[in-house]
């Protein structure tokens, strides 16, 4: 009888300390990803802060004439350089940070209303281009995309 209590009490424990140890895996698996969260928001604030300081370089030193060729440094600068489409979608507040940062260049540069339909679409067939020529194994369909015909000359990329 005191075997068979000492056996399961034995068994008890060790079901016990197995869930200890999965409940403190857990806390590590969540523990990481937090990390790899705040690490991501660090890059991304690292990022805008290089970003604004461009910005500021670009409106200070150089002066344009041509308001296309201002709207194509900015668009260059925040669709390749910052934070990717997809990845835009998942950050809200990213948008609302972008929106920010590019009514304060279109101020800089007077170029007044940058959302006009006709750059965004101009700014879609770039990126339609783009994906064609620099990503051709590119699966994942881009919505965002759809009725866009990319440009008929294709784009090289030299490294």
């Amino acid at each position: 009888m005191i075997v068979t209590f000492l056996t399961v009490y034995v068994t008890f424990l060790i079901v016990i300390v197995t869930f200890l140890i999965a409940f403190v895996t857990l806390l590590i698996v969540i523990v990481t990803f937090l990390t790899a969260f705040v690490t991501l928001l660090i890059v991304i604030v690292t990022f805008l802060i290089a970003y604004v300081t461009l910005s500021i370089v670009i409106v200070t030193v150089s002066s344009f004439s041509n308001k296309i060729l201002a709207r194509q440094s900015f668009s260059w600068l925040i669709n390749t350089h910052i934070v990717v489409k997809p990845l835009k979608a998942l950050l809200p507040e990213y948008s609302v940070i972008e929106a920010h940062v590019s009514n304060i260049i279109a101020t800089a540069f007077k170029l007044g209303d940058c959302g006009h339909p006709a750059i965004k679409r101009a700014d879609l067939i770039a990126l339609a281009t783009e994906k064609r020529d620099l990503m051709p194994n590119s699966v994942e369909p881009w919505v965002y995309l759809v009725g866009i015909e990319e440009l008929p000359i294709p784009l090289s990329l030299r490294l």
